[in-house]
This record gives C-alpha cells, sequence and structure tokens, in this order.
C-alpha cells in the first residue's frame, strides 16, 4: 500500500528536498498547504496529482495521510507538529525542529502520548555523498582511534534569494539553530553517541542589510 503525505508549509527550500525524498522511496504527495500561492505552485508544479488545500485542518482531517511534513517558519514548527502528532500522524521536520528546550519538551510529550514518530531531515547528512563517506569510514575503523572532531559550516547570505523572515532571529531561531543542528547531528552520527553536552557558545552579530543585528558567525 503506498504511503500518503502531505505538506503544511513551503516556507523552506528543504521541503523539496524532503518530498523528493519520500516520493522516490514510493511515497505519494497527495495535499500542500501553504498560504503563499506561488510557493505553493511551484511545488505542486512538479506532482500533478497533488492538491493545493485551503487550511491545514483538510490534512489533518484526512485519514489516508500518515505523514505530514513540515517546512513553516521555524518559530512555528513546534506547536504545529504537536497539533499533527495529535491527529496522529507521522511529522517530518525541516531543521530546526525546535527553538527552545521547552519546544523540544513539548514535542517529544506529544510524540509519546501519540506513539507516532518525530524526525528532523538533515539534508547534509542525507544528501552528502561525502558526509555519508565520512561516517563509514569513522564506523569502519579506517581511520584509526576517533580522538577529535572539528567541523566547518559557512553560510552563503544570498539576501536576493532569502525570504524575509530568515534575517529575523526571533522567527528563524539564528546561526546556531540553523546551522549548529546540522553539525550537532553529524556529531553523533559519527561517534555513534546517544548525547551530547555544550560546553561553550559563542555568536557574532553585526548591522547588515538594515537588519536587527544579523548573526554572521557562531561557534
Amino acid at each position: 500500500m503506498t504511503q500518503a503525505f502531505s505538506v503544511i508549509g513551503v516556507q523552506h527550500g528543504h521541503c523539496h528536498d524532503m518530498v523528493r525524498q519520500l516520493t522516490g522511496a514510493g511515497a505519494k504527495l497527495v495535499s500542500v498547504y501553504e498560504p503563499d500561492g506561488e510557493r505553493a505552485n511551484r511545488l505542486i508544479a512538479s506532482y500533478p496529482d497533488a492538491l493545493a488545500v485551503s487550511d491545514p485542518l483538510e490534512i489533518l482531517d484526512n485519514p489516508d495521510v500518515s505523514v505530514v511534513v513540515l517546512a513553516v517558519l521555524p518559530r512555528e514548527r513546534a506547536s504545529l507538529a504537536i497539533e499533527v502528532l495529535r491527529a496522529g500522524k507521522h511529522v517530518l521536520f525541516a531543521k530546526p525542529a525546535a527553538l527552545s528546550m521547552k519546544e523540544l519538551a513539548d514535542v517529544e510529550a506529544a510524540q509519546f502520548a501519540s506513539n507516532r514518530l518525530w524526525t528532523v531531515f538533515y539534508s547534509e547528512h542525507f544528501l552528502s555523498e561525502a558526509t555519508r563517506h565520512a561516517v563509514s569510514l569513522c564506523h569502519e575503523g579506517r581511520l584509526g582511534q576517533l580522538r577529535h572532531l572539528i567541523f566547518s559550516a559557512p553560510h552563503q547570505l544570498k539576501p536576493e534569494t532569502r525570504p524575509e523572515w530568515f534575517f529575523d532571529k526571533a522567527r528563524a531561531g539564528g546561526i546556531l539553530a540553523d546551522l549548529l543542528t546540522h553539525q550537532t547531528q553529524q556529531l553523533l552520527s559519527i561517534t555513534k553517541a546517544k548525547t551530547a553536552r555544550l560546553t561553550h557558545s559563542r555568536i557574532e552579530r553585526k548591522d547588515l542589510l538594515q537588519t536587527r543585528q544579523f548573526e554572521i558567525a557562531g561557534e
């Protein structure tokens, strides 16, 4: 039986990657909710059997939909994921899935109560052959005993193509929520660790493009 899934939000470009991966695995996109008609149409154009819906409840109330892809603004993801889980559906997030420890705890509580799955699509792992190869080399012991790891993650500014919300930390979460999530996931994958502890962080802000102190660097 073909798994049916829907999309709520096409605000993040990784939405297209997630849909391609799911359809490539045999699932079927049946509906999309996105208030921005242009964004919705760009996605649906590649999947003519999918329908644009005017209310996310049309997705949450559809018993045929088992998985929901969330690519709304980062600030909205945790609260919406809770609604999706409570509706009895699995959730696939664009990263980051949450912007605070409380949001994360609330999503995990909803996941536990619903007995459904939620997971984050880390494109820098799943779409990167180099990353997957590096993980395999470490797991096979071909690089020797692991002692130390350093990650570098430059990010292109691209103000002409990025949405306005990307430059607003309150809505996007800032540089660590955006990029460090990738490196943390890779760290856990390479080391096979279940948890990691943050001991230091630093953010560099700069007035840029008339934004509110855009974060240009973090460690």
